[in-house]
C-alpha cells in the first residue's frame, strides 16, 4: 500500500499532538498557514510559546526523519514564525521551535523530540 506524504504528515501530527498533550502542553493552533509556509503545531508550555515542526517517515531506507529538517526548511520556518508572532502581536513573547521526528516501521513507532532547534 502506497501512503502519500500528506497521509504521513497527518499521521505524524496526530501522534505528536497526543504526545505533547500528555506532556502538559496546550495546543493552540494546528496547520497554521501564511504566505511563507505552515506551522504544524503551536503550543504553550511553562509560559513559553512552542512552535512544533513534525517530520514523519515510514521507513529509514532512504533517509531519517531528522534529515528532512534542512537549512532551507529552518529559514522558511523562521519567516513563518515571525509572521505568526506579528499577526497575533506576540513579538515580545518568549518562544522556541521544537522538532519532532516520527519513524513508523510496521507496528513500531519511534518519536524523537528535539527542543530549541530555533529560539527567540
Amino acid at each position: 500500500m502506497v501512503i502519500s506524504n500528506k497521509q504521513k504528515g497527518i499521521f505524524g501530527e496526530h501522534v505528536c499532538q497526543h504526545y505533547f498533550q500528555k506532556s502538559g502542553y496546550k495546543i493552540i493552533a494546528k496547520n497554521w498557514y501564511c504566505r511563507w509556509g505552515e506551522l504544524d503545531l503551536v503550543a504553550t508550555h511553562a509560559r513559553q510559546l512552542v512552535f512544533i515542526e513534525v517530520k514523519t517517515v515510514f521507513s529509514t531506507d532512504f533517509c531519517d526523519a531528522v534529515d528532512l529538517f534542512n537549512y532551507k526548511k529552518r529559514r522558511k520556518l523562521a519567516r513563518t514564525i515571525n509572521q505568526f508572532l506579528a499577526k497575533y502581536r506576540l513579538l515580545n513573547k518568549d518562544w522556541r521551535l521544537d522538532l519532532v521526528c516520527i519513524t513508523k516501521d510496521g507496528p513500531k513507532i519511534w518519536l524523537e523530540h528535539y527542543q530549541n532547534v530555533l529560539c527567540s
